[in-house]
């Protein structure tokens, strides 16, 4: 339930980033096929508001068409801003703000998403519950002259930390906003 946790994935809901008053990362993944994802973030505190600022690269190393048998590549890349407020120590709210350039051989796009959250938690923070709105883009450029969109949706999330003993009960409900698609996790 990355939309009410409190676990770093604040992809979902930026309400629920997490951070000490600074830390950097950098972590690096290798997957099967020559897939790698990189990741750069620095964390910091000003007047009580946390910021994020991260870059993302992900690499899908280097393709086959299946028709063809031509070899290419491709690769996304983020970056991003992300910030938090939060009062009463009960209820945060969040924005980000990212720029996605996306490659494939050679051919591009580009484009600014936006994503809102809210958050609040109770019962020394065993339980909580989120709200977001996700992936509001606008495209500067498309691969062609037909425009691609990113997934917009709405999520609702809730969480339950049991109290006698080490688990977790959550879910996730989402819905695309274009399509109407409801998902629930």
């Amino acid at each position: 339930s990355g939309s009410s946790l409190s676990d770093g994935a604040f992809f979902h809901n930026p309400s629920s980033m997490e951070s000490p008053d600074k830390s950097i990362g950098f972590s690096y993944h290798r997957y099967p096929a020559d897939i790698s994802l990189e990741n750069l973030y620095y964390s910091f505190m000003h007047k009580d508001h946390l910021f994020n600022t991260y870059i993302t690269k992900l690499d899908f190393g280097t393709l086959e068409d299946g028709k063809t048998l031509e070899t290419f590549t491709a690769k996304d890349i983020v970056l991003g801003l992300a910030y938090k407020n939060q009062f009463q120590n009960r209820f945060s709210y969040g924005i980000s703000i990212e720029y996605l350039y996306s490659n494939i051989e050679n051919y591009y796009s580009d484009l600014l998403s936006l994503s809102l959250g809210l958050r609040s938690r109770f019962f020394d923070r065993r339980m909580g519950i989120g709200l977001s709105v996700e992936n509001l883009c606008y495209v500067l450029t498309g691969y062609t002259s037909y425009t691609n969109q990113l997934p917009a949706s709405y999520r609702l999330s809730a969480y339950y930390k049991l109290q006698y003993l080490k688990g977790l009960i959550a879910v996730d409900v989402y819905q695309n906003i274009d399509t109407g698609d409801l998902r629930y996790v």
